[in-house]
């Protein structure tokens, strides 16, 4: 009878053991998830700021490109554009 009695407390005892392992595990587990999941947050939105400032720059090139100044601009540096009042001319001389 002691016997039994015993047995059945040291199963009880493991059994509260195991659940009280368990709990201790899922908590650390969520805990570890919650701080990742933290970081990650937080590098994600470093990165969008870091977007946003870049959009905001593309934004400023795209508008200056879309202006008659830039067209301009670039049609004399690349395709040689001369308005019909003006002289082209090619300075030539030693490369240094």
């Amino acid at each position: 009878m002691y016997l039994a009695k015993f047995s059945k407390f040291r199963i009880l005892v493991l059994v509260v053991l195991f659940l009280a392992g368990t709990f201790v595990y899922t908590a650390s587990n969520r805990f570890v998830d919650q701080q990742r999941i933290g970081d990650d947050y937080h590098e994600l939105v470093h990165e969008v700021d870091g977007l946003r400032k870049e959009k905001a720059e593309l934004e400023t090139v795209r508008d200056f490109a879309l202006t008659d100044i830039f067209v301009e601009q670039q049609a004399r540096l690349l395709l040689g554009f001369v308005r019909g009042n003006e002289t082209a001319f090619v300075v030539t001389g030693k490369s240094n």
